[in-house]
């Protein structure tokens, strides 16, 4: 005010601008989209920051926080993640330490919570054999693989005259559908009722490890 120069000089005149910079694509996740089941374990190939959060999380998400929707590695450079419990499509995001948020335009994850059921039972002419449909392709471990055996599933019969043992005799493979040998004793009289199940609760699994229940609809058929 009074005329004074200020010095091209100065102190206290400097400040860091705040981190804008989104996080580039520091992981790399899958070759392809890859389906799982609700809670279960996912592999990543992650070279964020370890300080940074790596997060599945549906499309365009903005805010994160843990739930049945959104899941967090422990760290930015963790090998796995847990999926998100909720069935539905999930992308892969990075936050760093400014809660710049990474872009990402392909979904990684797709969980599937769809248990196999089995939708039909026929039995054939000669009462020797029971083909079972199931809703999926299913497998007896939950690596996706591991063809169906005979101790598989159980069989009980209510009704008639003739008697069945609980594991089938011989099973064939077609697609989804699973024919078993019927192991009868006597001679149905056509009122018999033939029920299949799986095995255990832990017996019969889809792709991404979905068990087939005990409890089955569609999977009763009358003898010949």
């Amino acid at each position: 005010a009074v005329a004074n120069a200020a010095s091209t000089s100065q102190s206290n005149n400097t400040v860091s601008l705040n981190d804008e910079a989104v996080p580039t694509n520091q992981n790399t996740v899958f070759a392809n989209a890859i389906s799982k089941k609700g809670g279960a374990t996912v592999t990543i190939v992650s070279s964020a920051t370890a300080s940074n959060d790596v997060w599945f999380a549906p499309a365009s998400t903005t805010s994160f926080s843990a739930s049945a929707t959104m899941t967090k590695a422990a760290s930015g450079t963790a090998t796995s993640i847990a999926a998100p419990a909720n069935a539905g499509t999930y992308y892969l995001y990075v936050i760093d330490t400014a809660g710049n948020i990474s872009s990402t335009s392909t979904a990684a994850l797709t969980v599937e919570n769809t248990v196999p059921t089995i939708t039909g039972t026929t039995v054939v002419a000669g009462n020797s054999t029971i083909a079972v449909t199931f809703s999926e392709a299913v497998f007896n471990t939950t690596g996706g693989s591991g063809a169906l055996e005979v101790g598989d599933f159980s069989l009980t019969i209510s009704g008639g005259t003739a008697t069945v043992n609980a594991t089938p005799s011989s099973i064939s493979i077609s697609d989804n559908v699973y024919t078993l040998g019927l192991n009868l004793s006597g001679t149905p009289d056509g009122s018999e009722t033939v029920t299949v199940v799986p095995s255990s609760a832990t017996a019969i699994y889809d792709a991404v490890a979905n068990a087939a229940s005990t409890s089955q609809s569609n999977n009763t058929v009358s003898l010949n």
